[in-house]
């Protein structure tokens, strides 16, 4: 399995709130039906977040992120992001 972390920072806990609603209603969704195997957001501090992405492997993370470059520009303009990505090493739950 392949993760992706976008670390995001908005200029306030509402512009956050208003980005979770968007990845929630919007491009999560949207990504399940392009390969993407599961999406979560994990709220960090007032106006920081995660967004963790999960897929079968790095092919299907990068036809994600190629086919919607236009939202990643049109979200940067109001909130700094930075990415995380790789292989998992080991997965458990108990």
């Amino acid at each position: 399995m392949y993760l992706r972390v976008i670390q995001t920072t908005s200029p306030s806990s509402m512009m956050r709130d208003m980005l979770v609603a968007y990845l929630q209603t919007n491009f999560v969704p949207w990504a399940l039906t392009q390969g993407c195997l599961s999406g979560r957001f994990v709220k960090v501090d007032e106006n920081k977040g995660m967004l963790i992405m999960t897929y079968p492997d790095k092919e299907a993370a990068e036809k994600v992120k190629s086919l919607r470059e236009e939202d990643r520009v049109e979200i940067k303009k109001n909130h700094k992001l930075s990415r995380l990505e790789g292989e998992t090493a080991f997965f458990m739950e108990g």
